[in-house]
């Protein structure tokens, strides 16, 4: 987890610590000038993106706390210490976490011609017009697929995971160059392919009986295959996030997010 322990997320990211006290309320009044709590790479995350992000990982940390600590959902809830930890430090961690990740792959979708913009006033405004496209087809009985109206947090997953296939595929062609022994190596750390691997030839080396060869036919079995370039995608990513110059501008802590 990309952690919001100020001195522990990497020797590469740095912190800019602030006092800062803002309601959400107040953020909506400033749309031409969206208030920055962080960058990555460059990349800005305003608060109202940061706050939405931050409301769609309510649950998971709740369930989190309900799970290892036996913690009751009350009013205290969010600030009180389990293990030496509140939930609303972790709900912070989760969702810094993940927009990192997010703007990371945002900006590569930007360097391969997938897309163009990536910042949220524009999300938002496709969000709003796919919806009132939506809305005009149900009403003239016109056949479409999904809702009738998306919700934001629904909508920004559908075009983020849209923008994730399309990027693996572009890396897939450009990028990934792996071997058969990177094959092998990454296929025998899976435990849980048993049924794939018995698709391809094994044999056992006779001087070591624990270790296993695969003798690899022409083709992969393309689902074993997609697996495969997915673990490469994310290792990737991972690296990437890694040597990410991520600058926090305001302490997060002291942001009078909504979080109920």
């Amino acid at each position: 987890m990309l952690s919001i322990n100020y001195d522990k997320i990497s020797q590469r990211i740095l912190i800019l610590v602030f006092s800062f006290f803002l309601s959400c309320s107040q953020c909506s009044n400033h749309r031409e000038q969206p208030v920055i709590v962080a960058f990555v790479n460059g990349e800005p995350v305003t608060i109202e993106e940061f706050q939405d992000r931050m409301v769609s990982h309510r649950a998971e940390v709740v369930q989190y706390y309900r799970q290892t600590a036996g913690a009751t959902y009350n009013a205290d809830f969010w600030y009180t210490e389990f293990n030496g930890e509140s939930p609303v430090n972790r709900l912070l961690q989760i969702t810094m976490q993940e927009l990192a990740k997010i703007k990371i792959e945002q900006q590569l979708a930007r360097e391969y011609g997938i897309v163009r913009n990536t910042n949220y006033r524009t999300f938002k405004k496709s969000w709003a017009n796919e919806n009132k496209r939506r809305i005009k087809a149900f009403d003239r009985g016109q056949i479409f697929y999904g809702p009738v109206q998306y919700s934001k947090d629904v909508y920004y997953r559908y075009i983020h995971s849209n923008l994730v296939i399309r990027l693996l595929d572009a890396l897939q062609k450009d990028h990934f160059k792996p071997s058969k022994i990177e094959f092998c190596r990454w296929l025998e750390k899976q435990k849980h392919l048993t049924a794939d691997k018995q698709q391809l030839l094994l044999f056992q080396i006779q001087s070591d009986p624990k270790k296993v060869i695969y003798q690899l036919p022409d083709s992969i079995p393309p689902a074993l295959q997609d697996r495969f370039y997915e673990y490469l995608y994310d290792e990737f990513i991972r690296e990437e996030m890694s040597k990410a110059d991520v600058r926090v501008i305001h302490h997060l802590h002291k942001l009078n997010f909504t979080i109920y």
